[in-house]
């Protein structure tokens, strides 16, 4: 399972945003649906570049 960022709008217009975990873009849209939210932008964790400090 990938690492998915969402953004979305709550039923009265808010703006909501977070991580979910899932096989695909459409899966997570449907996540974000079944949850009552519509979605704005779904992003995949993987094409974004990830800094990692190692201490």
């Amino acid at each position: 399972m990938a690492v998915f960022e969402y953004k979305a709008l709550t039923a009265s217009g808010q703006t909501k945003k977070g991580l979910l975990e899932g096989d695909s873009e459409r899966q997570i849209r449907q996540m974000l649906r079944d949850d009552g939210l519509s979605p704005v932008a779904i992003q995949s964790m993987a094409t974004q570049k990830i800094a990692i400090k190692v201490f």
